[in-house]
């Protein structure tokens, strides 16, 4: 199993999560990609192909976590957002 990890700073938190969705191998329907946006840089993984996705985070909110399905890959990801 693959395990992602990406340093925010101190000053910096989570503005936006974007990618997409779509098959890849075996899996009809899986995350081929993702963005995550703060608001001081980006981070991006996979290969954009499939369908768009966007998580935005309106009137100054902030996402403080994630949550998300998986098996062999990532099948679905969510967000906790702190208004």
């Amino acid at each position: 199993m693959l395990f992602l990890q990406i340093q925010l700073g101190p000053h910096d938190y989570v503005r936006e999560v974007s990618g997409t969705q779509g098959p890849f191998g075996p899996a009809a329907n899986v995350i081929t990609s993702l963005n995550i946006i703060t608001n001081l840089t980006s981070f991006s993984f996979g290969r954009a192909r499939g369908t768009n996705f966007r998580i935005p985070v309106e009137n100054n909110g902030r996402i403080v976590g994630f949550y998300g399905r998986s098996g062999w890959y990532l099948d679905a990801i969510g967000v906790y957002i702190r208004a």
